[in-house]
């Protein structure tokens, strides 16, 4: 019984103890929250984003660099990101981790007692998912570790974020080391094979890289060496912030990956660089001291200073306070009060130091050509914290031709950074105010709500363990105190106020507290298992209340309202709080002896990760008033709806009469997080004089019942006090199944419903899509891929014109439909199919009249019954389209200029081999030539040397175009002669289109809205 009791005592000060943050840079966190977030006014949001540039690549498809805003609420120990407090920059990628006990690719072991990460031993002895389940796994100290080799390796894979270029999610790597990625991409492959192991003898991790293709065979690459990857080291705790003594070395995990490269099937090549990170003749060497990661001493400025700007340097705040074997009095029916210091050993809050290694981007590259470029200015230190870089300019080029700069200014309060104005070319600019941005609190302030958001209390004396009370019998825990409860008058502080636009207008934010009628909830009536309670309270943060926008001429105000059943006369909040609330745990059990030993242990800090990186709030109504009138109602998908569900078994380790034994064997447990479930739009509805005119109405399913995903778990052990619980943990996408329109008409409802269907046998993705009309029209579109052609199939070669498709399953281009086919009513209408070539663009498209198919394989659609209607003859190297000839046999030609990136010719009639080449190059050669002038240079060599060309080839019918690159097009002159010239103002923004004689054919206007 010795052996148990010292097991127990190691569980709970492992799971007491380890509060070891590894803090994300805001940049990471902004990103992770912006692809956790679905849709902003669920959690009360508001959806701002700058533009700063778009453009529309023949190459690549759409590329978009912008700043956007999180109104969550002020934190005071979330540090300002390099475009300012609450912003981020969208751009390129990133793959963040939030790291489960030890980090997976942990290879760090003092001795044969400590862990190591999942990963490193999966390597090692990969197991099935379902043998760790079912404890198939040898074992020594701990169940929840796998030993191999003498050394424990954990079994609680983390979780990896992610979102780029349009794409997110999440993943975890399964027991058998591959990845289960959860996303409404269905075809993702991730390779994580270069994700190193990491010892941590010194500062520099090993070089670390996540590769992930897409649906399209899209590959992404992230991370790489250090300059890619943002890194946390736990550099130890004080009781004094002024006398820095770290009890630690600086053990390091790495908390992002950042996308650096991405490869496309037409060859083209996106790179993105991020600044170097460099010290002296060592990256990670402080003169006189050496590598900071193995000395007991952390980089101080006077001699870090060279590159202090790469990194974060945390402080914050955790409290810890246990004591055993305490004689409980049980006189009040076995409840006790503390919380503030009274009844048993207190331990004053702590400082807890991390260092966070950013990573910050340089330039964006195209084909080998910088595309946009980051500058950023160096500020100052204050307060012990480190020098810092903030974004100063962005710059826009083209063939080295310098398109566009856009200036960035700050405020500064301590070390809080409020971006105050983005400034175009020619002053265009928009500019920023805030609330309260002069009066803010120390970062280590102890005047924090339980969200970690400001509430005003003493910043070195309020409690950050609040009172409580609890009982002993049955574990229930209810807070008394009120030094963590949020302050409703700061709720506005630090947040955005006012945006004035480039126009003359401006939109005023106004704010309000978060409030619910429902939270989630542990105690002794539900087993300590997870429920939601009907009850009322505060979440602290802001959720938006009002937005006023002004166009310069009329005023419209936004009041938004976030109760259930909106117009009927009810009050009660729609929102659901699903952060469970405690600071403490007790256990009491039977000892050797015949006596019984309790524990009792409290914990807190200063900072909530949650807050950081999603909502602890969720709406599930939401409705819109314009200027008073009741416009529109929102429903969401909340924890009511989708809640997390429960797939475990546990076994009790060793421990005989252990109370209370509802909250010791449950109240840890994980469930199967349905997170992704949560806050999509269920509902719309358009309302007029108080009646609803209009809606659209959203069903999802999460393909549970798929053959395909019948195996999509990994498991997870956890071993808690006494219990070892052994975990299933599911990870289904949550897709569109349905999509309603009704019309409210006269009394009449006009309904369309279109059904979506995911029945592939080798893949998730979209099959079909059946519409139903009110006029009894039955439209089907049916799809099928390269999975769906070569089903169990082999050799491609044996069924005439599909050996494509080999090609396209080895570059994972397995989201692309390669036949559709519509029905209306049963009966074919079309059937289309698309062959791809090398590198994944159209090689020609054919037609089908008759549902024919290949007698043996009646899911193959037989060529020999196809019409071809057009073939796409001959790309460049860049995946340009030269040439194509439709079913009549017309072929048309097609020039590119500009550095092949776009058409500057089209030539109907004509094949390419009809055109002489000398012809080509003078036009190809004048445009690259324009192409290194400035925006509306003169065109008059370029425009000479294409009405040459257009003489030349009198016979044929000649388009041509003009352009200033990365801006729009200049002009277009059809084969009648007469052209017409496209007008920009200075954002960049198509302004009017003329004719030759200076006639306006066409006239913009611009207005934001928010």
């Amino acid at each position: 019984m010795k052996k148990n009791i010292i097991s127990v005592t190691i569980l709970l000060f492992s799971l007491y103890n380890a509060q070891s943050l590894n803090i994300k840079s805001p940049q990471s966190y902004e990103m992770e929250r912006y692809g956790n977030v679905p849709v902003n006014l669920n959690v009360g949001g508001i959806d701002l984003s700058i533009p700063l540039f778009e453009q529309k690549f023949n190459s690549i498809g759409d590329f978009k660099l912008s700043l956007n805003y999180n109104s969550a609420g002020f934190i005071p120990n979330k540090k300002s990101n390099y475009v300012g407090q609450d912003w981020f920059l969208n751009f390129g990628g990133v793959i963040s981790r939030t790291i489960n006990g030890i980090a997976d690719d942990s290879d760090v072991s003092e001795n044969t007692f400590s862990s190591k990460g999942f990963l490193v031993g999966t390597r090692l002895g990969p197991k099935s998912n379902l043998d760790v389940y079912n404890g198939a796994y040898s074992t020594s100290y701990w169940k929840d570790h796998v030993s191999i080799n003498g050394y424990q390796y954990e079994l609680r894979p983390d979780k990896f974020s992610f979102n780029f270029m349009g794409i997110s999610g999440y993943f975890y790597i399964g027991n058998d080391g591959i990845p289960i990625a959860v996303s409404e991409d269905m075809n993702l492959k991730i390779d994580v094979s270069n994700l190193a192991n990491q010892q941590n003898y010194e500062c520099a991790p090993q070089d670390s890289e996540i590769v992930i293709t897409d649906g399209k065979g899209i590959k992404y690459y992230f991370g790489g060496n250090h300059n890619n990857l943002e890194v946390s080291y736990q550099m130890g705790n004080s009781k004094d912030p002024a006398q820095f003594l770290p009890n630690g070395q600086g053990i390091f995990s790495i908390t992002s990956w950042y996308l650096r490269k991405v490869e496309y099937p037409n060859n083209h090549l996106l790179e993105i660089e991020y600044l170097k990170y460099k010290k002296f003749d060592s990256d990670w060497e402080m003169p006189g001291l050496g590598n900071f990661c193995t000395i007991t001493q952390p980089p101080q400025q006077s001699s870090f200073d060279f590159v202090e700007e790469f990194f974060d340097f945390n402080k914050y705040v955790n409290q810890r306070n246990q004591r055993f074997s305490y004689n409980y009095d049980t006189s009040m029916g076995g409840y006790h009060v503390w919380g503030d210091g009274s009844g048993f050993s207190y331990q004053a809050p702590y400082f807890q130091y991390t260092l966070t290694k950013k990573a910050f981007p340089s330039k964006i590259i195209l084909d080998g050509k910088q595309l946009v470029g980051f500058n950023y200015t160096r500020f100052p230190s204050n307060d012990n914290n480190y020098q810092s870089l903030k974004l100063n300019s962005v710059e826009i080029k083209n063939q080295d031709v310098l398109i566009k700069k856009i200036d960035f200014s700050y405020y500064r309060n301590k070390d809080t950074f409020f971006l105050t104005a983005i400034t175009f070319p020619n002053n265009t600019k928009y500019t920023f105010d805030y609330y309260n941005k002069e009066s803010l609190p120390k970062s280590t302030t102890l005047g924090i709500d339980f969200w970690g958001f400001w509430n005003g209390q003493d910043e070195n004396s309020n409690y950050l363990i609040p009172k409580y009370s609890f009982n002993a019998d049955t574990g229930d825990y209810q807070v008394t105190g009120t030094s963590r409860n949020s302050n409703s008058s700061l709720v506005n502080t630090g947040l955005l106020k006012i945006v004035n636009y480039p126009t003359g207008g401006n939109s005023t934010f106004i704010y309000e507290p978060h409030t619910y009628s429902k939270k989630l909830e542990r105690d002794f009536s539900s087993d300590f298992l997870p429920y939601i309670k009907s009850e009322s309270g505060a979440v602290g943060g802001a959720r938006i209340s009002k937005i006023i926008n002004f166009d310069g001429v009329n005023t419209v105000a936004r009041d938004f309202k976030y109760i259930r059943n909106y117009g009927s006369g009810s009050t009660e909040s729609s929102g659901v709080a699903t952060q469970i609330l405690r600071y403490m745990d007790y256990i009491d059990y039977k000892n050797a002896g015949a006596g019984r030993t309790q524990v009792l242990t409290e914990t807190a800090q200063n900072i909530s990760e949650n807050s950081l990186s999603s909502s602890p709030i969720n709406y599930s109504e939401v409705a819109e008033l314009a200027n008073n009138v009741f416009q529109k109602k929102y429903y969401f998908s909340d924890y009511s709806t989708n809640p997390d569900a429960l797939v475990e078994y546990s076994n009790v380790s060793g421990l005989d009469d252990v109370k209370p034994y509802k909250l010791t064997k449950n109240f840890f447990i994980r469930h199967n997080s349905n997170d992704n479930q949560r806050g999509k739009l269920l509902k719309t509805q358009i309302f007029k004089d108080g009646n609803v005119i209009q809606e659209e109405e959203n069903t999802y399913t999460t393909l549970e019942a798929h053959p395909l995903l019948k195996n999509s778990f990994f498991s997870r052990v956890q071993q808690l006090l006494p219990w070892v619980h052994y975990q299933k943990e599911y990870l289904y996408p949550y897709l569109l199944n349905s999509a309603t329109t009704r019309d409210y008409l006269n009394g009449n409802i006009i309904s369309i419903k279109t059904d979506y269907f995911y029945e592939g046998k080798e893949h998730l993705n979209l099959t079909k899509t059946k519409t139903s009309y009110p006029t009894n029209e039955n439209i089907e579109n049916d799809y099928q891929y390269a999975t769906d052609v070569r089903l169990g199939y082999f050799p491609y070669a044996q069924y005439p014109g599909f050996a494509f498709i080999y090609n396209m399953l080895s570059k994972n281009a397995t989201g692309i439909p390669v036949v559709t086919t519509a029905y209306k009513n049963g009966v074919l209408k079309k059937r289309e199919l698309i062959r791809y070539n090398s590198a994944i663009s159209p090689s020609d498209r054919l037609s089908y009249s008759e549902d024919k198919t290949i007698p043996s394989t009646p899911n193959v659609p037989d060529v020999n019954f196809a019409t071809l209607e057009i073939s796409y003859n001959q790309y460049d190297d860049k995946g340009n389209l030269q040439q194509y000839t439709t079913k009549d046999g017309l072929s048309t030609v097609i020039i590119w200029g500009y550095n092949q990136t776009q058409p500057i010719a089209k030539i109907e009639g004509a094949k390419l081999t009809d055109i002489q080449q000398s012809l080509i190059d003078s036009i190809v050669n004048a445009s690259n030539a324009d192409a290194l002038s400035t925006p509306n240079a003169d065109e008059t060599i370029l425009l000479s040397a294409l009405n040459a060309f257009r003489n030349n080839l009198a016979a044929y019918q000649v388009s041509t175009y003009t352009y200033d690159p990365l801006i729009g097009v200049r002009s277009i002159t059809p084969p009648s002669g007469i052209r017409e010239s496209y007008l920009y103002d200075s954002a960049n923004r198509l302004e009017k289109v003329v004719d030759a004689n200076g006639k306006v054919l066409k006239e913009m206007k611009y207005n934001y809205k928010q």
